[in-house]
C-alpha cells in the first residue's frame, strides 16, 4: 500500500510540473534557398524586388544594377492585389503578398553550386514581379559591358492601373572630357541629371575609395546617363554596381554604387 501511494503521489506531482504547452514559433523563411531543383526567394518588406536582387547577387557574385521608378505620392496601394500571375515563364512562379512579401520559385536545377543562365532568370524574375501585384512595372536592360540593369517603367496610380514612366537615367547629358577621379565625375553626372530631370539626386557615400582612387577620362555630348555612368564604373577596372533608390520623403533619388561580391 506504502509503494502504490508512493507511485500515485509522484504521478501526480510529476503532472502537476509539467510546464504548459508552448505554440510553435513562426518558422521564417530564408531569403534564398535551394531545395530540390529550385531556387526559392523570399522577400519581405518593402522593396522587395531589390531584397531579391541583392539576394542573388550575394549568392552568385553578379553584378546587376537596379533602378526605381519615381513612385506615385500614395505608396499604400502598394498592398492591393491584382489578378494572380501569369506564368510567363515554365520555370517560373511567384506571388506578391499583401504584407508587401514577395515570393519566386526558379528551376536551377540540382545543383545548388551551379550559376543559371542570369539573363533568364532575371527576366523571369520581373516577369512573375510585374504580373503579381506590385507597386511598379520593370524591365531588364543589358548593358553594353554584359552587364544587367533591372529599371522600372512604370508605376500605380490607382487599383489594378499604371502609369508609363521614362526612367531618369535615360535622359542624356553632356560631360567635357576630362580627367577626374571617379567619385568627382559620378557626382558631376548626378549634378546634370538633376537639371535635366528636375529631380534632386544624391550620391551615397557607399562607393567606398574605390571611387576616390581612380582617376577616369569620361565624357561626352548628349549620352544617356545611364550610359555615361557605366563608362565612369568600368573605367575604375573593378566589378560595381549600382542602386537607384526613390526617397519619398523629398521625391529624388539616392544614388549608391557598390563592389560586387567575389565568388
Amino acid at each position: 500500500m506504502a509503494f502504490l501511494f508512493f507511485f500515485a503521489l509522484l504521478a501526480a506531482t510529476t503532472g502537476f510540473c509539467q510546464p504548459a504547452p508552448q505554440s510553435a514559433p513562426d518558422i521564417k523563411k530564408p531569403l534564398i534557398d535551394h531545395i530540390g531543383d529550385y531556387l526559392h526567394i523570399n522577400a519581405r518588406g518593402a522593396p522587395p524586388l531589390l531584397q531579391a536582387v541583392d539576394a542573388l547577387q550575394q549568392k552568385y557574385g553578379w553584378a546587376v544594377n537596379y533602378e526605381d521608378p519615381q513612385y506615385a505620392n500614395n505608396p499604400a496601394d502598394e498592398n492591393h492585389r491584382l489578378s494572380p500571375p501569369h506564368r510567363l515563364h515554365a520555370e517560373a512562379t511567384g506571388n506578391v503578398g499583401n504584407d508587401s512579401g514577395f515570393s519566386f520559385q526558379f528551376n536551377v536545377g540540382p545543383d545548388p553550386n551551379r550559376p543559371p543562365d542570369e539573363e533568364k532568370l532575371l527576366n523571369a524574375l520581373v516577369d512573375v514581379y510585374n504580373q503579381s501585384g506590385g507597386a511598379a512595372q520593370f524591365k531588364v536592360l543589358r548593358q553594353q559591358n554584359g552587364n544587367f540593369t533591372m529599371v522600372g517603367v512604370a508605376v500605380r496610380v490607382a487599383a489594378g492601373q499604371f502609369t508609363e514612366q521614362q526612367p531618369i537615367l535615360d535622359l542624356p547629358i553632356t560631360i567635357a572630357r576630362e580627367r577626374r577621379t571617379a567619385a568627382e565625375t559620378v557626382a558631376l553626372v548626378c549634378r546634370k541629371i538633376a537639371q535635366q530631370g528636375k529631380t534632386p539626386i544624391s550620391l551615397s557615400s557607399v562607393g567606398g575609395s574605390f571611387l576616390r582612387d581612380a582617376n577616369v577620362v569620361v565624357g561626352g555630348s548628349g549620352v544617356p546617363a545611364r550610359e555615361m555612368l557605366q563608362r565612369v564604373l568600368a573605367a575604375t577596372g573593378g566589378k560595381t554596381y549600382w542602386q537607384l533608390i526613390y526617397d519619398f520623403g523629398t521625391g529624388g533619388y539616392r544614388l549608391n554604387l557598390y563592389v560586387a561580391p567575389s565568388n
